[in-house]
């Protein structure tokens, strides 16, 4: 294990291993009582569940800045300039919004090698979605985007980011581990040097993926990505994987998956049997209605490629973006 120390906050701990994503949690998140009160928010599907999947890198960045612990609440107040402030609840004189802004530019590159970040929700620092935005009377609209996390967001935009709230729901939950997933294939990528065949590989094995997302990105990629000139690599590369990972927050209905897994069906159609194929279509209908999950007939695909290998579709990200690619 080693510490990151590119700042004051010694909570930092980033496992050495190459192997598995990092992403960055909300201390509080992981147990620690780093929250005003000093107490915590331990998440038990981050610290039980993720945790097999992804390096964690623990950030506070109240204590960071040297709130301490316990510490003055803040909350975000509209001034009468229309700005946001991280104000202090009790004593408006306490404002900590260029030290959380500061904190994550001090740490960029950190964050940089962060292949996603679960934030704590409603968090003035760290919260990302409908975050109380105070202004000077009524009731809090939920609009607000914390200080931390919108320092984090502007400068690292195509970075997959949830609240801790949101992964309960597991279809979010899934689509977070994908979207990681694919965002960690392309910083290795780009860590290497990223070249007009890596561009063209890492879009191979993503079609089925983007095909299931966003079927209009899927069909304009294919000639756009075949047709880059080294000259255009930089340009190109940068608006597709924005593209993409924009694609990607879009969860595939029931009939996408089935699409795709139909495209699947059609490279095996020639090497199964009949009743195979039989079995396959029974499996996708059952899916269709509900009866059981998208996991069954991709596990039908999983035990049909053992039988009959190919290369192609065994480099597929949609059947394997629980595993490093």
């Amino acid at each position: 294990m080693s510490l990151v120390n590119q700042s004051k906050d010694k909570s930092y701990v980033v496992s050495e291993s190459k192997r598995l994503p990092s992403i960055g949690v909300s201390s509080c998140l992981m147990g620690q009582p780093v929250r005003f009160d000093g107490n915590h928010k331990k998440n038990n599907l981050v610290t039980e569940y993720l945790k097999d999947l992804f390096n964690l890198v623990s950030i506070c960045p109240e204590v960071a800045i040297g709130m301490g612990v316990p510490r003055q609440p803040i909350r975000l107040m509209k001034t009468e300039k229309n700005t946001v402030r991280a104000l202090g609840v009790r004593d408006h004189a306490l404002d900590v919004t260029d030290e959380l802004r500061n904190f994550a530019d001090d740490i960029s590159l950190t964050l940089a090698t962060l292949s996603g970040y679960i934030f704590k929700k409603d968090s003035p620092s760290c919260g990302v979605f409908g975050v109380k935005l105070y202004g000077s009377e009524g009731m809090p609209a939920k609009t607000g985007r914390g200080i931390f996390s919108e320092q984090v967001l502007r400068a690292n935009p195509n970075m997959p980011v949830e609240e801790e709230g949101r992964l309960n729901d597991l279809e979010l939950k899934d689509n977070f581990i994908k979207r990681v997933s694919v965002y960690h294939g392309w910083q290795s990528r780009v860590l290497q040097g990223l070249t007009r065949h890596s561009f063209e590989e890492f879009h191979r094995i993503h079609k089925f993926t983007l095909l299931a997302h966003d079927q209009p990105c899927y069909r304009r990629f294919g000639k756009y990505v075949a047709g880059c000139t080294k000259n255009e690599l930089n340009k190109r590369s940068e608006y597709y994987i924005a593209e993409f990972m924009d694609a990607l927050k879009i969860i595939p209905t029931v009939d996408q998956n089935i699409n795709v897994i139909m495209h699947i069906m059609g490279f095996l159609k020639r090497d199964i049997t009949a009743s195979d194929k039989a079995e396959l279509v029974r499996t996708m209908e059952k899916y269709r209605v509900g009866a059981v999950s998208k996991d069954v007939p991709l596990t039908l695909i999983a035990h049909h490629l053992k039988n009959y290998p190919n290369q192609y579709l065994s480099s597929q990200h949609y059947l394997n973006y629980g595993m490093p690619i």
